[in-house]
């Protein structure tokens, strides 16, 4: 469980997060939306530990992360919006092996979290392929495996259909799919409501550092259909 209570956090003299208080269950796949510059990717990135905040407090699976990073970095993954951002290695192996070794899990733990994370995003086939060389959409499904590879209780996902064409992104929308049916819990950050509206369990609108609102994709459609949100289509809510 994602907890965060009176959640307040700073850039200079600019208020990015102001008062937000939240719970994220196990196995709930949340999205978050709101214009740029709303909050939602500083809001996301207090749940590892990414952001330290200003004041408030956030509790991962009831321990404060304050109180053990590391933990809270293995129960929360992150999967950043430009994936070759968090590449640490040339080939797809390495890379989703590295977060398992810095575990100091043995030989064998390690080879199977790897092939277990790569049959999940469909890449067994890529396992010894260069990072580098990957298209846009195998690079988001490494990115992914990198992160399953830690066996997560909750993945977040800050615009994971950015820059994508439309077959990478049918692909990811089919990879998250089936990991919330397997139980893990999403966290996705995203201009694109419309990618994930008939799969999520709530929609939580972020505006100024604060929620505006949230609640269950029909009900936050009702709401979002009278009020100014400016990067929903107007094709979700007809």
């Amino acid at each position: 469980m994602i907890e965060t209570i009176a959640l307040q956090h700073s850039y200079d003299e600019t208020t990015v997060i102001d008062g937000i208080s939240l719970t994220i269950d196990d196995g709930e796949w949340v999205v978050i939306i709101g214009a740029n510059g709303s909050g939602k990717t500083t809001l996301v990135r207090h749940f590892n530990g990414l952001c330290t905040p200003d004041s408030g407090s956030v509790i991962i699976n009831g321990t404060p992360v304050s109180a053990n990073l590391l933990a809270a970095r293995t129960a929360v993954g992150m999967v950043f919006q430009t994936p070759r951002d968090q590449f640490v290695a040339a080939t797809v192996e390495a890379d989703v092996a590295f977060g398992p070794e810095n575990l100091g899990l043995s030989h064998a733990d390690i080879e199977t979290r790897v092939s277990d994370a790569l049959a999940t995003v469909g890449l067994s086939e890529c396992r010894h392929a260069r990072t580098s060389e990957l298209s846009g959409g195998e690079r988001a499904r490494v990115a992914i495996a990198g992160v399953l590879a830690m066996r997560p209780d909750h993945i977040v996902l800050d615009e994971p259909f950015a820059g994508l064409d439309l077959s990478a992104r049918a692909s990811i929308q089919d990879r998250l799919r089936t990991l919330a049916a397997n139980g893990t819990g999403l966290i996705t950050v995203t201009h694109d409501l419309e990618a994930v509206i008939n799969d999520v369990d709530r929609i939580i609108v972020i505006q100024e550092g604060q929620i505006a609102y949230e609640g269950s994709p029909t009900s936050a459609c009702q709401w979002l259909s009278t009020h100014s949100v400016d990067i929903v289509s107007p094709s979700i809510l007809s």
